[in-house]
């Protein structure tokens, strides 16, 4: 069973990503992340940040919030071995090649953006 958490749960897409793993076999929802959640009140863990998200609580994150945020989350998981699943739109290519650096070390990244995929190799 994969254990996903996901960033961004109380948005549209974040909901629409909650109720997919609900219903997914394979997968179970372990932790939703939002800052407009209360902490401790569902009956899934929830949490206001990544910061917060108990050390293998979770084996990956999707996140589906605003490129301003995604780069800290892509920090807090990928520093800890957590894989990252990314929805935001809008994200920069500086914030694709921090994301590339910081996974580096563990597993290749790959991110399409529209038809062309990040190289890592070379921002563009």
């Amino acid at each position: 069973m994969i254990e996903v958490g996901v960033v961004g749960a109380a948005g549209r897409m974040g909901s629409e990503v909650v109720r997919a793993v609900e219903e997914a076999d394979g997968l179970s929802l372990a932790a939703v992340i939002d800052p407009s959640l209360a902490s401790g009140s569902n009956v899934v863990p929830t949490f206001r940040s990544m910061a917060d998200v108990p050390e293998d609580l979770v084996d990956v994150i999707v996140d589906f919030t605003v490129a301003p945020v995604t780069s800290e989350h892509l920090a807090a998981s990928l520093g800890r071995g957590i894989h990252v699943v990314v929805g935001t739109t809008g994200l920069t290519d500086e914030d694709l090649a921090r994301a590339s650096a910081a996974s580096a070390a563990r597993w290749p990244l790959l991110c399409l953006r529209g038809r062309r995929p990040f190289d890592r190799g070379a921002a563009r």
